[in-house]
Order: C-alpha cells, then sequence, then structure tokens
C-alpha cells in the first residue's frame, strides 16, 4: 500500500463522494489508525487558498464531540495537487447505520436530539460562530467505547463571517440542507434547521428525501400521531429562517424542560365506594335526596320482597330515566325505511315519464291501422 509524506499507510477505502475520498490509514509514527480525506479531483491554483482556509479552521477545533483534525497536507500524484486531511478515527457505528437496524422510543430521540444540538451549541461559542453546514446521520458516529455522539466530517464547515468559502450555493445534503443553503445564504440557525429534520425522521421512520415537494419539506402529514410537544418544537424548528429558533441554545432549552414530551398525568385516585354509590343514585334517581343521618335499619328478607312486588308486580326491572339502549337503532332503522320508499317512488315516476311518449305513439298506430281496415 502507498504511504504518504514517509508516515501515513493507506489501508483501504472507506468511502467515496462527489468530492471526497475517505481512507482508512494508519499513522506509521504513532501506530494508530486514522482517517485520511482526499479531495477526488484535485484543487486547481485557484482554489488552494480557500481549502488551507477550510483546514486550518478544522485545526482549530478542539471540542471532545467532534472529531480532531491532526494534520493536513498537499501531495501531487500524476500531476495532480491533491489536498489530504488526516483525522482521528472513531471506533463506532454512525446514527444512520443505527436508524436502519433499531427503532427509537421518544424518550432516545430526545436524548439524541438534545446531545447533537449540545455540540452545536459548542461550534456557535466560538468568535465568530462555526457553521457545519451538513449535520445528518450518516455524518455522527456513536463512539463504542462510551456511547457518546461524535460530529463528523467537517468538509463543508465555515465561519459565519466567511462571505466567499462560507457562502456556497447548494452545499448540503439533499433533505437534510436548510432552504436558504439552496441560495448560498447560511445563517447562524441552519444547522438548528439540520437537526430537526434528523429529530422528523428519527421519530416518523419517514426518509426526508421523500417528503420533499420540489426544495420545500411537506412534514406535517407525517408528523400527525406525535405529542405536541415535538408538533410545536418541529413546527419551530423547520420554519423559514426568521420564524426559526434563534440558535440551537434556543432549541436546546425548549427540548431540555423537564415534562417536554410527556403525557398529561391523570388522577390515580380512586374514590370510595360509598362516594361511586352515591353518584349512581344521584344519576338514577335525581329527585332523591341523600341519607345524612344514621344509617337506616336492615330490613328483614320477607319485608324486601313484599316491598319489591309492590313496586313492580311483574318482577321486571324498575322504570328509570336510563333511555332504552335500542330507540336510537330503531329510529335510524326507520329513517332509512322512509328514504327507501322515497327513492323507490321517484324512480317509479320517471319510469312513468319516460313510458307516457312510448304508450301514445303504440297508441296512436293502433287506431290508424284500425282505421285503414
Amino acid at each position: 500500500m502507498s504511504i504518504l509524506q514517509d508516515r501515513y499507510k493507506l489501508i483501504n477505502v472507506v468511502a467515496e463522494g462527489g468530492e471526497n475520498v475517505v481512507y482508512l490509514a494508519k499513522d506509521t509514527h504513532t501506530q494508530e489508525r486514522v482517517i485520511l480525506k482526499r479531495t477526488k479531483n484535485g484543487l486547481a491554483p485557484e482554489n488552494r487558498n480557500t481549502w488551507q482556509r477550510e483546514t486550518l479552521l478544522l485545526k482549530q477545533l478542539h471540542i471532545d464531540t467532534v472529531a480532531k483534525v491532526y494534520d493536513t497536507f498537499v501531495h501531487v500524484s500524476d500531476m495532480v495537487a491533491y489536498g489530504y486531511v488526516v483525522q482521528q478515527y472513531i471506533e463506532g457505528e454512525t446514527l444512520d447505520k443505527e436508524f436502519h437496524r433499531k427503532r427509537y422510543t421518544s424518550s432516545e430521540v430526545l436524548t439524541i436530539i438534545q446531545d447533537i444540538l449540545s455540540i452545536v451549541c459548542q461550534l456557535q461559542e466560538f468568535s465568530p460562530p462555526i457553521l457545519h453546514r451538513d449535520i445528518k446521520p450518516s455524518n455522527i458516529i456513536r463512539r463504542q467505547q462510551d456511547d457518546t455522539l461524535i460530529l463528523l466530517d467537517f468538509g463543508l464547515a465555515t465561519e459565519q463571517q466567511d462571505r466567499e468559502f462560507g457562502h456556497t450555493v447548494g452545499v448540503g445534503t439533499l433533505g437534510f440542507q436548510s432552504p436558504e443553503q439552496l441560495f448560498g445564504q447560511p445563517t447562524l440557525n441552519t444547522d438548528v434547521y439540520s437537526v430537526g429534520v434528523i429529530a422528523l425522521q428519527f421519530l416518523t421512520r419517514k426518509e426526508p428525501q421523500s417528503l420533499l415537494w420540489g426544495n420545500i419539506l411537506k412534514w406535517e402529514s407525517s408528523a400527525q400521531f406525535l405529542h405536541k410537544d415535538w408538533k410545536d418544537w418541529l413546527t419551530k424548528t423547520l420554519a423559514p429562517t426568521d420564524e426559526r429558533f434563534r440558535d440551537a441554545e434556543d432549541a436546546l432549552s425548549v427540548l431540555l424542560q423537564s415534562d417536554f414530551g410527556q403525557k398529561a398525568k391523570t388522577a390515580t385516585t380512586q374514590p370510595q365506594h360509598t362516594s361511586q354509590k352515591s353518584d349512581f343514585q344521584k344519576k338514577v334517581h335525581p329527585s332523591i335526596p341523600q341519607h345524612k343521618g344514621p344509617p337506616p335499619r336492615t330490613k328483614s328478607k320477607s319485608a324486601q320482597q313484599s316491598e319489591d312486588k309492590l313496586w313492580n308486580p311483574t318482577h321486571q326491572q324498575p322504570p328509570s330515566s336510563i333511555p332504552n339502549q335500542y330507540s336510537n337503532l330503531e329510529d335510524e332503522e326507520l329513517q332509512k325505511t322512509k328514504q327507501m320508499l322515497v327513492a323507490s317512488g321517484c324512480s317509479f315516476f320517471f319510469l312513468g315519464l319516460f313510458a307516457v311518449p312510448f304508450i301514445i305513439y303504440f297508441y296512436n298506430k293502433k287506431k290508424r291501422l284500425e282505421t285503414n281496415r
């Protein structure tokens, strides 16, 4: 295998995209595995300053939840200058792969989105703030040793004040990129939009690309079953930039509320038996006053039976204010019968109208034949 800079031994290709080729390599100085990201089409002389500015920004980031950049260099092969970025190798599984092998509970999604927004908050605390511009599940890996989420692939990262490189038209990934990115105008809440799309995907199991209508993400119908807190948060997160959360801290503060996404609590205390009986008596016999004195004397069985016969000599259930449960069904059947009779009468009426001309025609024809005879 090739050895670059007399240090980095290429092992195999990990991934290949439209702009970069990613290799797994070994650092022969430290004996550790690293990731080498190489520009796919080489660096034109006029683009080298932009690339160097990007890699300088990456080397300045020192955040535990962001993959570290160790080194950058330019290597010429076959008269073509390729730019290389040496990054920290993270042992683990990307959220994209994790998403396709498991289903999340609402609380698990909440934890994931809180962790991602916390990383974005750290990036936005820099002066000027750092924009990733390509946050998606395949660019986030769950570190195997401690399950911590690590943000990868800062190939599109930029300082917000960078008017030339930071405002490239159309950067990002289809479905996850915010509308303003299509026009090259990323803002402080651009990455917030992408995190909102991840939340939508994990909660609904819908791929963002399948929800696109032109350049607009039509997500509302897929989120009808979600808790109101989630729907309200997604509405604010996926809104146009001037109506969206101002930054990642604003979006995160809502998710950190202790009762976010929880079902409304209901009373669990059961009423006592005497209260239940009293309520039933009020519904069935509202005119009977409630007994407030000492408990009534217990009647003998024979006295109770005699009293029942006086009340209901046929031994049927005493009348009450409870309506007959079949009355509504009988009314509906009667109404349907009336509608059928009306429909049948109308049919016979119109049939008669159509038959009259034929009857007149045959009657006149018969009359002419009799006259000719």
